[in-house]
């Protein structure tokens, strides 16, 4: 393996050290992904800079919440987080959340969001709560074998107008061709 950096100094920026915070690099990329595709980040809420970043920052706390209760879910169901769904966990999630709004609006929630608790009886309420429920739905479906792609020539193959004409004539009888 060849690394390329301007950091040239090696005691001070070991090649190792820099790998890893590569590998960093790329699970924040994996990140921003996930979080653009659960959120549908395509279609933003305001068209100024601060609402995309109110957007974006709103989504992360989002994404944080959902691998919260991942992990959680992961651990009562005894498996491994990767085999949940992020996506298919926010979709339940958001139905019940727009149940909640629907059904107590926003003056029981605000009150019910000021009460003080402890992060001892958060956890334990989530184990409760989060313990036995489980659906199928939630988990990631299974890699898929990527189709073999058609050889090359035989796909996106461009040909112009007088190469056809050549084959044409080349295929003709030589009787057949005219003399220009």
């Amino acid at each position: 393996m060849v690394l390329v950096s301007s950091l040239l100094d090696e005691r001070r920026y070991p090649a190792v050290a820099l790998l890893d915070l590569y590998l960093c690099r790329w699970r924040i990329e994996r990140v921003f992904q996930e979080v653009t595709e659960v959120f549908g980040l395509a279609h933003l809420i305001g068209s100024s800079p601060q609402a995309s970043v109110f957007q974006f920052a709103f989504c992360l706390v989002l994404y944080n919440i959902l691998q919260l209760l991942r992990a959680y879910l992961a651990a009562a169901q005894q498996r491994p987080v990767q085999t949940i769904s992020t996506e298919k966990l926010f979709r339940d999630v958001r139905q019940q959340l727009i149940a909640w709004a629907v059904l107590l609006g926003a003056a029981p929630t605000i009150q019910f969001l000021k009460q003080s608790v402890q992060r001892e009886q958060v956890r334990a309420r989530l184990y409760e709560l989060l313990g036995p429920l489980w659906h199928r739905r939630w988990l990631k479906a299974p890699r898929q074998k990527r189709r073999a792609r058609p050889p090359r020539s035989a796909r996106g193959k461009h040909v112009s107008a007088h190469q056809i004409i050549q084959a044409s004539q080349a295929q003709a009888k030589p009787s057949q061709r005219k003399r220009v």
